[in-house]
This record gives structure tokens, sequence and C-alpha cells, in this order.
């Protein structure tokens, strides 16, 4: 009996150091004077917030630990939602937004991460109309290596380089799973790229999701409406599922 209880107890102490795992930062975008696209009587800021809440708890029934960027209708700054993400070495971070456009017609969530070549016009708009696009204040780490005091500035920054293209390239794979989950024949979903300062500086693999365009009439309100937030909230936490998976698995190669 004696024995029974300490194996059940090593399995408990295991289980609880092992039980998150996994950490996921959400960046409900804007909030506090920054409001975001408005449109009508919908704000931005408020739509991330709420989407960013029925996210976290779907994807809190998969032990997967979520951090926010912030909880409450609070200004916070972009580095410090970058700081976040780096100090709690995220494994994955999910910048959360609502865009607008001058034609009613426009529609269709969208999934962006950060771009390698020049950023055309659109994007280069839509980085500055969320204000998301300013100069790299983030110091690059380099992996694998304990000590870079003593290379030369010209070899760290290549390898510096070198990973930021890794990084690319791997949110270039993490948008085309998104992708595959979210599609749906009703709901038009693109992959595109911009110039995004939270998705260009957290270390870990990280996208931006544009959740619908508060300036068309049928998105707007699927954006307010509380089982529609529930019902994406599954097929995204599917998608992180995934690439936790294929995380695991490329860990364990």
């Amino acid at each position: 009996m004696n024995l029974l209880k300490s194996v059940l107890l090593f399995i408990l102490i295991f289980s609880s150091k092992n039980i998150y795992a996994f950490t996921l930062v959400i960046d409900p975008g804007h909030g506090g004077s920054e409001r975001g696209a408005v449109h009508q009587n919908t704000e931005e800021s408020v739509v991330n917030m709420a989407f960013s809440l029925a996210l976290k708890k779907e994807l809190l029934k998969h032990n997967i630990k979520v951090l926010l960027t912030r909880e409450s209708d609070k200004e916070t700054s972009l580095e410090s939602r970058v700081e976040l993400s780096n100090k709690n070495k995220a494994d994955l971070f999910l910048s959360i937004h609502a865009n607008s456009h001058s034609s009613e017609k426009v529609r269709g969530l969208e999934i962006y991460f950060q771009n390698q070549l020049p950023p055309d016009k659109e994007s280069l708009f839509l980085a500055h109309q969320e204000k998301l696009n300013k100069k790299d204040t983030v110091d690059w780490p380099i992996k694998k290596l304990s000590n870079t005091k003593k290379l030369e500035p010209e070899v760290k920054s290549i390898l510096q380089d070198l990973q930021r293209i890794e990084k690319v390239k791997q949110n270039s794979q993490l948008s085309e799973t998104f992708h595959k989950h979210i599609k749906t024949e009703n709901q038009k979903t693109s992959i595109k790229q911009a110039p995004l300062y939270v998705v260009r500086n957290t270390h870990c693999p990280s996208l931006l999701l544009e959740l619908g365009y508060l300036t068309n009439k049928k998105e707007v309100e699927k954006l307010g409406d509380k089982k529609y937030h529930e019902k994406l909230a599954k097929k995204i936490t599917s998608a992180v599922l995934e690439f936790k998976r294929q995380s695991e698995t490329s860990k364990a190669l």
C-alpha cells in the first residue's frame, strides 16, 4: 500500500511539473487610449480582448499555459508585449487584431508573419494602421552558443540574421498550419506578410491574426458574437495543438 502511494505521489509530482510544458502568449492588440480600428459602435481593442479571453479559455482545456500581454482595457507598449513573451520563453506568440477598410466589401481573416522581402504598400499600411511598424529594439539572442561576447560584431550580426531567416521560414510553415485549420467555404482566409514589430521581435514562432473587417457588415456582426468567438477559438486551438505536436516531434529527433 505504501509502495502504491509512493508511485501515485511520484506520478502526481511529475505530471504537475510537466502539465504546462507548452507556453503560449496571446497579445490582444491595442487597449487604453489606443482603440485601434473603430466602426460605428464597435472598437477593435474591445473585440481583441473579448476574443483573446475566449481563446485562452479554450486553450486551458488542453493544459497549455496561457499568458496575456494585457488582461484589461489598458494601454500596453509594444516593447512590454515582446518582453513578456521573451522573458517567459514562450513557445508560440499570437497577436490578435481586427481590420478595417475604406470599402465595405473587403472581408476575410488574415494570417500575418514577418516579411523577408521588401514590404509592399498594403503591408506597410497595415503595420502603420496597427501602429506596429517601428525600428527593432530587441537584441536578438544567438542560440546554441554559450559565449558570444568574444565574437566580432560582423560575425554576430551574420549569425543573428541567419536565425531571423530561419524564423521567417518557420513562421511561414506555421501560417500554413493555421490556414488549414481556420479556412472554410464560408470563411475567406489568406496568408500575408508585413513588417510587424511584435512578430519580428519575439524569439519564438509568432503570427498576427486579423480576425475580420469591422467595416464589413457581416463580419462585424460575427466579431461581436460570443458563439462565433468560441467557434473560431476551437479552430485556432486545433492549429496550436498541431504545432505543439510538430514541435515535440522535432525536439525528440
